[in-house]
């Protein structure tokens, strides 16, 4: 999928709302009758659910993708973190059992 900038999305949601009105205008100034007319809005209605519902399944989608890839990093700093502990740990001289009596009686 591709990233979408807070320009971007605004401008989607913009796009999607000037659509809906004018739509809905392009409806209400039409000479149709009444019951012609409500079946249009119907329709609209029907069409604007189903583009929500594909918005909303892309989001969905991209949500849980960020997720995941948050959690990788996380995980992979932890790793990291733990493995560079490991190796300072290992890097320090080890103690003998001369040297524990002498730190324990000074």
């Amino acid at each position: 999928m591709f990233k979408m900038s807070g320009k971007g999305k605004s401008f989607l949601l913009g796009a999607l709302l000037g659509g809906i009105a004018g739509s809905v205008a392009a409806l209400l100034f039409a000479p149709k009758p009444g019951r012609e007319l409500r079946e249009d809005i119907a329709q609209q209605v029907q069409t604007v659910s189903g583009k929500t519902q594909d918005i909303l399944q892309n989001v969905k989608e991209e949500t849980l993708q960020f997720a995941a890839r948050a959690k990788g990093s996380v995980v992979s700093a932890i790793d990291g973190w733990k493995a560079a502990r490991k190796q300072a740990s290992a890097g320090e001289p080890e103690q003998t059992a001369g040297d524990r009596q002498e730190n324990s009686a000074g």
